[in-house]
């Protein structure tokens, strides 16, 4: 699904570092090591001030709706309307950088169908940038926190669930930020079914647009 940006929210400040590299003669042995991990992060923390600069915004597919009738997109493969907050906020108890999410779809600000916090931090192990998602046990209590920010002031993560191994993990790669979860590693019991579902995630986001495909 494309979701192209209508409105960009400014992006909270970040201050990282960029490199810019030449040839480069590295040392042997832990020296390389050092001065390799060292490299790469500085280039993460490149990519993170960038991520952050690029997400923020209001989104809405209203284009990829549109070309369903003009295209003759067979009905069961038609995508829906929605339309998605990605708004920075201040979040002092989570980690990283925090963002308050709301989605709702039909085209219809009434008809909301998801409110998360994400929370972003460079995570230089696996050399890419974290998404951690925090699900509201209460998300009544918050919804609508895109125009009234106050609504969000003393949260906790323990008013929210997380659901270890259903992290999104971003990188850097020609020209946009592709972010996936591990395979395999997202469980989620269906409270429909009672089945344990394996959720995917595969994303793609660039300065003007995010495409979203998951699966579960």
């Amino acid at each position: 699904m494309m979701m192209n940006k209508l409105t960009k929210f400014p992006a909270m400040v970040f201050l990282g570092a960029a490199l810019v590299f030449a040839s480069c003669a590295w040392a042997t042995d832990s020296s390389a090591d050092t001065q390799r991990a060292e490299a790469y992060a500085k280039i993460l923390d490149r990519d993170f001030t960038r991520f952050l600069e690029w997400f923020p915004g209001e989104y809405d597919n209203m284009e990829q709706v549109y070309f369903n009738e003009n295209l003759n997109i067979p009905d069961d493969e038609r995508h829906g309307r929605i339309h998605h907050f990605f708004v920075p906020v201040d979040l002092p108890n989570f980690p990283g950088k925090t963002f308050y999410v709301e989605q709702y779809q039909n085209d219809d600000p009434a008809d909301v169908y998801r409110q998360r916090i994400y929370s972003f931090v460079p995570d230089y192990e696996e050399n890419a940038i974290r998404l951690d998602i925090y699900i509201p046990k209460d998300a009544d209590a918050i919804l609508g926190a895109q125009y009234d920010p106050s609504k969000l002031d003393g949260l906790k993560p323990s008013g929210f669930t997380t659901y270890p191994g259903c992290e999104v993990y971003w990188r850097f790669q020609n020209g946009f930020y592709h972010g996936t979860m591990k395979e395999g590693a997202c469980r989620v019991k269906s409270r429909r079914s009672g089945r344990t579902l394996v959720v995917t995630d595969d994303l793609q986001l660039s300065k003007a647009s995010l495409w979203i495909r998951d699966e579960a």
